[in-house]
């Protein structure tokens, strides 16, 4: 279906550019929000990426005003939704008028296994957020396969978990909040381990390891390596988790669920605190083997065992 972009009803057109505004970053996050999100069906998270008065249009003739708008919308959207979704989304064509960013999905509604495949055009505003969308899609019977185009190098690995399984995007505490590392955690998460290097090369798990390198590393360097676990987690190769401060928002460690690296295992878990924040090595190591023995489809787990617990 071709986009018809215009003033025609009003709306804005997709022109000119965003001073002071990294418009693939805002992309990328919307790309990557939406392919955690929509299997989760995680209406906040995906509605947080939209301006208070941003417009969403399901078609050219259904447009969804403002934030409520579009949290009706999706809540109908998902409501058909029998079984959770699976969804790939290409790399975002970026210009400086805004982006575009073509997807793929797999779906159930009412029982009926069908593929969904598109295209939403976005508008983003000097902060980021999406002040106008307009998404174009068909709808076929069946699972298809997915575009090669659309797959990310990683989707070649297999996943972690079965198909059928949604990852939580979210372990709460009293004293640490886990959500998936993104690249917006760049800044922070750099700060946390870079001061923290001697602490994390003792912690277990992470004794005679390469990471975190005795010398550091850039922040630039460090926006790649949070860009590779946030596509891994999209494909389900990997999952990391950001470990924040509940109350700051501070990012304060990590948990990494990764590929088993010997037999008789499902996963592979290590995780780290702030040198600041040691204290909470034996608890969050407590928190989350009971997180992935009771939410994950794990039942052999490779994590280093704490000391005193």
């Amino acid at each position: 279906m071709v986009a018809r972009i215009g003033q025609a009803d009003g709306l804005s057109v997709l022109s000119g550019s965003v001073a002071g505004m990294d418009v693939r970053e805002a992309a990328l996050r919307w790309v990557r929000t939406w392919a955690v999100a929509w299997p989760a069906q995680d209406i906040d998270a995906l509605v947080a990426l939209q301006t208070e008065d941003g417009i969403h249009w399901a078609s050219m003739f259904r447009p969804y005003r403002g934030r409520q708008g579009l949290r009706s919308y999706l809540a109908e959207s998902f409501e058909e939704e029998s079984v959770p979704a699976r969804c790939w989304f290409a790399d975002p064509a970026v210009s400086e008028a805004g982006a575009s960013a073509e997807y793929w999905a797999h779906c159930v509604f009412n029982g009926d296994p069908v593929t969904v495949s598109g295209v939403t055009i976005l508008v983003f505003d000097a902060d980021g957020l999406v002040s106008e969308a307009r998404d174009y899609s068909d709808v076929q019977k069946g699972h298809h396969p997915v575009p090669a185009h659309i797959r990310s190098d990683a989707d070649s690995r297999p996943a972690l978990v079965p198909d059928s399984f949604v990852p939580p995007l979210a372990l709460v505490t009293e004293d640490f909040r886990l959500v998936p590392l993104q690249p917006e955690h760049n800044v922070s998460d750099h700060a946390a381990w870079m001061g923290s290097i001697e602490h994390i090369r003792r912690t277990p798990g992470f004794v005679g390891r390469d990471w975190p390198p005795i010398g550091g590393m850039a922040l630039g360097l460090n926006l790649g390596d949070l860009r590779r676990h946030a596509d891994e987690f999209v494909s389900r190769t990997a999952f990391t988790y950001t470990v924040l401060d509940p109350s700051t928002g501070e990012v304060i460690g990590c948990v990494y669920l990764k590929p088993p690296s010997r037999a008789g295992s499902d996963v592979d878990v290590l995780s780290w605190v702030r040198a600041d924040r040691a204290h909470l090595d034996a608890p969050l190591h407590t928190a989350v083997l009971t997180w992935l023995t009771s939410a994950w489809p794990f039942t052999a787990i490779n994590y280093a065992p704490r000391g005193a617990e």
